[in-house]
C-alpha cells in the first residue's frame, strides 16, 4: 500500500468516527434539553370524599385533579378547567379554587383541585369522561389526555349530553 492509500484510509476512518461522536453529541443535546423542561402530568380520579365531614367540602363526593410538575422547571399554574362535551353550555368552566390563587409547582410539586361530581352528573358525565387541562402563564395547556383520547370523550359525552337532554325534555312533557 502506498503512502496516500494510507492516509485516505486513515483520513476517513477519523472523519467517520467525528460524525459518529458528532451524531452522539447532538442526541445527549436533545436528550437533555426534553429533559431541563416543565413536564407537566394531570390525572382525574372521582369518588373522592373529604375527612372529617365538618370542612367546607361538606359530605359530597368530589373529582380530584392532581397536577405535578416531573420536569426540572418551575411552572406556575394559573388555570384548572373542565372542557364539556360537544353542544353543552358553557363550553368549559374554570375551577373557582384555581382562579383564587394561582399555584407555583417547582421540580416534584404537586397540587390538587377539587370539583364537586354533581356539577359534571348534571351532564350526565362521570370524572372518566370529563376532559381536563391546566394553563400556565406562557398559554401553554396540559392536558390529562391525549389528543385521540380527549375527541373520544368529547364526542362520547355529547351524545350522553343529548341524551340527559332528551330524558329532561320527556319529564317535562309528560308532567305538562
Amino acid at each position: 500500500m502506498d503512502s496516500t492509500l494510507k492516509i485516505a484510509l486513515y483520513g476517513a476512518i477519523v472523519a467517520s468516527v467525528g460524525i459518529i461522536l458528532s451524531i452522539i453529541t447532538a442526541l445527549v443535546q436533545v436528550f437533555s434539553y426534553r429533559r431541563d423542561r416543565a413536564d407537566i402530568k394531570v390525572r382525574v380520579a372521582g369518588g373522592m370524599n373529604v375527612y372529617p365531614k365538618t370542612t367546607v367540602y361538606g359530605d359530597k363526593d368530589y373529582i380530584s385533579i392532581n397536577v405535578v410538575n416531573k420536569g426540572r422547571r418551575p411552572v406556575m399554574i394559573m388555570q384548572c378547567a373542565v372542557k364539556m362535551p360537544i353542544g353543552a353550555k358553557p363550553r368549559w368552566f374554570t375551577l373557582a379554587e384555581a382562579l383564587k390563587q394561582p399555584r407555583k409547582l417547582n421540580e416534584g410539586e404537586f397540587t390538587d383541585y377539587m370539583l364537586a361530581e354533581d356539577q359534571v352528573h348534571q351532564y350526565g358525565l362521570t370524572a372518566k369522561d370529563i376532559v381536563v387541562f391546566v394553563l400556565d402563564p406562557a398559554g401553554r395547556y396540559y392536558w390529562a389526555d391525549n389528543l385521540l383520547m380527549r375527541w373520544w370523550k368529547l364526542l362520547y359525552g355529547a351524545t350522553k349530553f343529548k341524551q340527559v337532554k332528551e330524558v329532561e325534555k320527556r319529564k317535562a312533557d309528560r308532567t305538562a
